[in-house]
């Protein structure tokens, strides 16, 4: 029986100093790679590695099958590595060979500062860091934005914290699902882009003195919001 592959897209990235090869402390993704160890029958292969992608934060894959990456190379702004700041690129398999053969940069900026989500959602790309979820516009050539972005969530705490506001996604039934740390829901008090506060499924603010869901009827076209769940089947807001 041949070996059953599966190709992992960033476990080989690591965070990486100058030109971004791996750090005098880590190990090259190919000697990673040969460290680790799966079940008779498996095959691990790295699909990805740097410099195409530096310390992935979270991703999310298209419909054309493109994997879209956000970076934490700049992570808490403690080791200030990527001082043009961090970026979101996509990754392809160009070749169908199993492997990324091409990396895109599809925006770098400042103000990215290890973002812990993105979404794709058509031509629609949501990037989550607090205190902001932000949803950018792809252009015609599919590869970069239509100008800045826009706010889709503002008011989130946990800034510059990895216990800040998480990866949205659409869920079956078209709505909006995300979650965040608990230091993403300190204090918050989240509102629109237009500065609007935010009414969730449960009909209050997804903040810290928000209701929990339990599975009661749901509003279809709603916000449902997830935040250190104690239940699997509990959703606060």
């Amino acid at each position: 029986m041949n070996a059953t592959r599966i190709w992992f897209a960033c476990l080989c990235a690591v965070l990486a100093g100058g030109a971004f090869a791996a750090s005098k402390d880590g190990k090259p993704w190919d000697v990673s790679e040969k460290s680790l160890k799966v079940s008779d029958g498996l095959e691990c292969k790295c699909w990805a590695h740097e410099p195409d992608v530096i310390n992935p934060a979270a991703m999310d894959i298209d419909e054309k099958g493109r994997v879209w990456v956000v970076e934490g190379a700049n992570y808490r702004g403690k080791n200030k590595i990527r001082p043009e700041g961090d970026r979101v690129v996509i990754l392809e398999d160009t070749e169908g060979k199993g492997v990324c053969t091409k990396s895109t940069t599809f925006v770098q900026d400042t103000k990215l500062l290890c973002p812990l989500g993105v979404c794709v959602v058509g031509n629609k790309v949501y990037v989550s860091q607090s205190p902001t979820i932000w949803v950018y516009t792809i252009d015609e050539t599919g590869y970069k934005p239509k100008g800045p972005p826009e706010i889709f969530l503002d008011g989130f705490t946990g800034v510059n914290h990895d216990h800040g506001v998480h990866k949205m996604m659409i869920g079956p039934d078209g709505r909006f699902y995300f979650n965040s740390g608990n230091e993403g829901m300190g204090g918050a008090v989240v509102k629109n882009g237009k500065g609007e506060l935010v009414v969730d499924s449960t009909g209050s603010n997804p903040g810290p003195r928000g209701k929990q869901w339990h599975g009661h009827d749901k509003k279809p076209g709603a916000l449902t919001f997830l935040d250190n769940p104690r239940y699997a089947d509990e959703l606060a807001s």
